[in-house]
């Protein structure tokens, strides 16, 4: 028996290892900085502490979470590996102890808190140490484009040179591709190993529900509880609301064990509420986000959001408490427009609690923090596969089988084209609510000076200069020439700056078949009819009136350098099979590429010159390409 099979079964009591486990403990073991982005239940802890246990010495955990911690150094213990824990919750004589044994050689795994490097003695006491391994968890932390960025991670690349820059290993659950360039160029990552296990997990049934008013979701709410044997967690946005849907599922459902957790209960009355959801076989939780972090309960059978969460990567990590233990579980997300605001409101607040944070940084993160509401709000709102939207998300093209999501269940009642599959989702068809968003917000500006055929609208929302002054500030003239005044640049020019002019045309027509825009001619000798607001569109505006941020603007010389990769890759790929380079792609298909340079498979699809055997063929390597920087 090798060595590590050996380890994994006499010291953590395990039979094997879990997919992909292995080749990451392999690349710690060998001395590589590794960042590993694997979802939630698949075995991350494994990754760190098989190797502190191999490699003897001191290994430090950065956890963000005392209950975190104190779950993992007792599962620790109890298996006979030496663990500690320094944080705030000790007494004195406490800490004075785990820091005595530190200095005169602790060999085993010590857990602190991020903000444990902000303390001088800390600061102090970290020159004499030398741990072989350096563990950072929630590594998406370090990151303004996380989805729980935390300033005291920002010291953990100059903590790490302070105690011999030794061995580094970043972990986390959700991770989009920005995130783990952030991860790596913070932390000081040399050469990383980066192992993305994937996103999916087929178990899991993502599902939702959208409503008109609250009072029509309190009744979904209780009937799907009582639909679901087993126990859950129902996630809330406030504390308030969390209060008030136990009491409600307390009242209608008297046979369910019911507790409450929120970050404004009393500890004691917090640990009382932990203790009984995981002893009782059909517990529903009712908690704000406080509640799951460490929670090891591997037969929830059901996450509920009763509240839209404030990004793909909280929902994604949140639903995934559901169904740890391999069996098929349901996440279903109740989906109220207006729910959006306390987002935005909690967005706002952002660094009320923190008056010394940078006011550059603070932009920063509040800008991508709505950003990342949005695409929420895109993930409930959009007909297209639950689990194809969060792979494509986080940028993970593995393709989707046998979902029974509510789209793709309503496709197989309804398929959309006969003869076409089951399941084929049609972005450029069924237009984002993002997209839709800055359509309806770009109409309403225009209602008060001018307006816009199809053709016109689009190119004004996909930035084409054309027609249009480049400075913001400069009087430009706009619409057709008889119809047309003079006006400064508006917001919403370039709104759709990533998006082809063809796909906002499209998006276009299908709000007028929806009935959110309508087409009315003006005479005047304008040849087409314009675009205007109809009734529906309008009273969306009303439950959205901030309209979505723009994408960031790409770099002029974007274009180039992902055309000159391009061209690298192609004519390496032309050199290994012998062929002209021509034949793999024109040079018309790389520019189309470089320009619209798509980041999935379905992207992919609706680029000129890539056929179904060129994208199984050379897809995976052209998104990788597109990637690079």
């Amino acid at each position: 028996m090798d060595s590590l099979l050996q380890t994994l079964q006499s010291k953590f009591r395990l039979v094997e290892f879990r997919p992909r486990q292995r080749e990451i403990i392999e690349d710690v073991l060998a001395g590589r900085d590794t960042l590993c982005v694997m979802p939630t239940g698949a075995g991350k802890s494994l990754c760190f502490q098989l190797p502190a246990v191999m490699r003897g010495g001191l290994t430090i955990v950065v956890s963000p979470l005392i209950s975190l911690m104190a779950d993992q150094a007792r599962q620790l213990k109890q298996l006979g590996i030496p663990a500690f824990i320094l944080n705030s919750t000790q007494t004195p004589q406490e800490q004075r102890e785990i820091v005595r044994q530190l200095v005169t050689g602790f060999e085993g795994l010590l857990y602190v808190a991020p903000e444990r490097f902000a303390a001088p003695s800390f600061q102090g006491l970290a020159k004499r140490l030398r741990p072989k391994l350096f563990v950072v968890d929630e590594a998406h932390c370090i990151s303004s484009w996380g989805h729980d960025f935390r300033p005291d991670y920002m010291r953990l690349a100059e903590a790490r040179q302070l105690m011999g820059n030794p061995i580094c290993f970043a972990v986390t659950a959700t991770a989009t591709p920005q995130v783990r360039l952030d991860i790596i160029e913070r932390l000081g990552l040399r050469s990383a190993r980066v192992h993305v296990t994937g996103f999916d997990r087929p178990n899991l049934n993502y599902t939702c529900q959208d409503f008109a008013d609250e009072a029509r979701k309190d009744v979904a709410l209780v009937e799907f509880v009582k639909r679901h044997a087993g126990s859950g967690i129902v996630y809330c946005s406030t504390r308030k609301k969390t209060e008030a849907v136990a009491a409600l599922l307390e009242e209608r459902l008297p046979e369910r064990v019911v507790v409450c957790y929120h970050g404004g209960m009393e500890l004691p009355e917090r640990h009382r509420s932990q203790s009984l959801f995981m002893k009782a076989n059909e517990a529903v939780g009712v908690a704000t986000n406080a509640f799951g972090m460490g929670i090891n309960k591997p037969d929830i059978r059901f996450v509920l959001h009763y509240n839209l969460p404030g990004s793909v990567e909280a929902y994604y990590q949140e639903a995934g408490r559901a169904g740890r233990d391999g069996a098929a579980a349901e996440c279903r997300l109740l989906y109220l427009a207006r729910d959006r605001r306390t987002q935005e409101f909690f967005i706002e607040k952002m660094g009320e609690n923190n008056p010394d944070m940078d006011s550059v940084i603070l932009a920063t993160l509040r800008e991508h923090a709505t950003t990342k509401l949005w695409k929420m709000v895109d993930y409930a709102s959009k007909a297209v596969c639950r689990r194809r939207q969060i792979l494509d998300y986080f940028g993970d093209s593995a393709a989707v089988e046998g979902c029974k999501c509510d789209v793709c269940a309503a496709a197989v009642r309804s398929p959309r084209v006969p003869g076409e599959p089951v399941f084929k989702p049609r972005r450029v068809e069924e237009p984002s609510m993002v997209m839709s968003m800055q359509i309806l917000h770009a109409v309403a500006q225009m209602e008060r000076f001018s307006a816009m055929g199809v053709g016109s609208l689009a190119k004004t929302l996909r930035g084409d200069t054309s027609k249009l002054s480049h400075s913001n500030q400069q009087p430009v003239r706009m619409g057709h020439p008889k119809t047309s005044v003079m006006q400064t640049v508006p917001a919403y020019v370039g709104a759709l700056v990533g998006h082809r002019r063809e796909q906002i045309e499209t998006a276009i027509k299908h709000m007028v078949e929806e009935g959110l825009l309508r087409q009315e001619d003006v005479g005047n000798g304008y040849p087409r009819p314009v675009i205007k607001l109809a009734e529906r569109g309008r009273e969306l505006i009303t439950m959205h009136p901030t309209p979505p941020p723009k994408p960031p603007a790409r770099a002029s010389d974007d274009f180039e350098e992902c055309f000159k990769r391009l061209r690298v890759w192609r004519s390496g790929i032309a050199k290994q099979r012998g062929i002209a380079a021509f034949c793999i792609f024109h040079d018309s298909t790389l520019k189309k590429l470089a320009e619209e340079q798509p980041t999935t498979m379905e992207d992919l699809r609706e680029i000129p010159g890539m056929g179904p055997k060129k994208l199984a063929d050379y897809g995976s390597a052209v998104l990788k390409t597109i990637a690079e920087k």
